[in-house]
């Protein structure tokens, strides 16, 4: 029996309860924020974020989807100068990213009045197998499945709770993606592969200050190859009839949906047409939506931008681009809203 006083071992047991809590509220706030440097938000975090912030009274908004070349390529800062202000735009483009596949993911949260334009890198498109930021970012855009504080987590820890409880992620397709992802952390991650001559702005563009690299654009080249070779590919067919479906349905609900193919060059170009003939691929698509369907190749300004890996616009390039979008999407907008 202790011989310590009533009163005393309830002070020890006080004592030693807000020792326990302090530790483990440290330890949270530790993994969501404390120490960010080391636990960096992903793309897709940040991307699923942009899409669900509402848009300030009397402006709506203006979605960009796609990959990496939507988020060297596409300033939101000039095509909001471009367009007069009357757009929010929301920059959710993921590496590797699968446009029309984020379109689907994110069809609950658009509006009427609202514009989203979805940027075709023919290799993820048509790729059987999503890329982890793909099933990331489906998983923010559902209701349910991850609890609010591991939305806060780094994107690594956050995977290995996912597939520890297995009833985190809405589909079988994110479980195996959290597991091939287990124990990753710089690839997924925002700051991961940049140019060392890159501003990542908080809009979502990847402003590249550096010219054209050769080196990394014969490691480019090889990456996509070795990821090509691996297959099997979604069909054409498949591919297409989502996107009708998706776009029947916005169209319906007031939304505009258009579709990009933003330039490359070199062996990546070459390597992409060889693979994804134009003729039998985005002829399609311009086929199946006349008119909202822009490649880079038909259009002067478009031609011959400045690329840091035969892939990727430069910053200057960029800007260029993306006046030119903004221009065009002002005048399509003009001519064709309902």
């Amino acid at each position: 029996m202790s011989r310590l006083p009533a009163s005393a071992q309830a002070r020890t047991l006080l004592v030693v309860a807000v020792a326990s809590v302090a530790l483990l509220a440290g330890w949270e706030w530790h993994l969501r924020g404390g120490d960010a440097t080391r636990f960096p938000k992903t793309d897709a975090q940040m991307a699923a974020a942009r899409v669900r912030k509402p848009a300030a009274d009397g402006k709506a908004r203006l979605f960009l989807f796609g990959s990496s070349r939507a988020q060297f390529g596409i300033s939101p800062a000039v095509l909001e100068q471009e367009l007069g202000n009357e757009f929010e735009i929301r920059h959710a483009a993921v590496p590797h990213g699968n446009g029309p596949g984020q379109m689907h993911a994110c069809m609950d949260w658009f509006r009427k009045g609202e514009v989203v334009v979805v940027e075709c890198f023919p290799r993820a498109v048509y790729r059987n197998e999503r890329d982890i930021p793909d099933a990331e970012m489906a998983a923010h855009m559902t209701h349910y499945g991850i609890s609010a504080w591991e939305e806060e987590l780094n994107g690594a820890i956050r995977e290995r709770l996912m597939f520890a409880r297995g009833d985190t992620s809405p589909s079988e397709e994110m479980r195996v993606a959290a597991h091939r992802a287990s124990g990753t952390t710089g690839a997924r991650n925002a700051e991961a592969n940049l140019p060392k001559a890159t501003t990542v702005h908080e809009d979502g563009w990847r402003e590249c200050l550096s010219g054209f690299d050769e080196e990394r654009a014969m490691l480019t080249v090889e990456a996509w190859r070795e990821v090509m070779l691996s297959g099997p590919h979604d069909s054409m067919d498949l591919v297409l009839r989502r996107t009708r479906d998706d776009v029947r349905e916005l169209e319906q609900r007031g939304v505009t949906v258009l579709f990009l193919r933003m330039p490359s060059a070199g062996l990546q170009a070459a390597d992409e047409e060889r693979e994804f003939p134009r003729a039998q691929y985005w002829a399609r698509m311009e086929r199946e939506f006349p008119g909202r369907c822009w490649h880079y190749a038909d259009f002067e300004a478009t031609r011959g931008l400045a690329t840091f890996d035969n892939s990727h616009l430069t910053g200057p390039s960029a800007r260029k681009y993306s006046r030119w979008l903004g221009a065009r999407l002002r005048h399509f907008l003009e001519t064709n809203r309902r």
